[in-house]
């Protein structure tokens, strides 16, 4: 079955990235082919990869906002999803119900970052005990 892979960033404030990188992955899988034929040819060379390097930036711009801000509770994840689903119909879905769609993606995507912790109930019983 295909899919579409989306770069998903949120933090406690709402949605920041919704990114499609699954074409990019699938380039720079194609690439890495060619590059190692490059190789075998002429192994003093140094191919790049730019759809991979396309991927790596996006992510590494996330990084380390992600990073300087914990408590804003960042979380970045991958996740393939149905073909028909665009950037647009996710950024919708997840401002109309932001927890369902995070606790859908925490479930089922992978995550690259999270800063996210879940609250701590207290269920014991506070009686006055005078």
């Amino acid at each position: 079955m295909e899919s579409k892979t989306f770069i998903r960033s949120w933090d406690s404030y709402g949605l920041e990235c919704c990114r499609e990188v699954g074409e990019k992955i699938e380039q720079a899988r194609q690439r890495d082919q060619e590059v190692l034929l490059e190789l075998i040819k002429d192994p003093d060379q140094n191919p790049a990869n730019a759809p991979m390097r396309e991927v790596n930036q996006l992510v590494n711009m996330l990084m380390p906002r992600a990073r300087v801000n914990p408590h804003r509770s960042y979380e970045i994840y991958t996740i393939n999803t149905d073909p028909s689903n665009t950037e647009e119909s996710l950024s919708e879905n997840f401002r109309e119900s932001p927890r369902t769609m995070a606790d859908l993606i925490r479930n089922r995507g992978v995550k690259l970052y999270s800063d996210y912790r879940p609250l701590q109930t207290d269920f014991r019983d506070e009686k006055n005990t005078e």
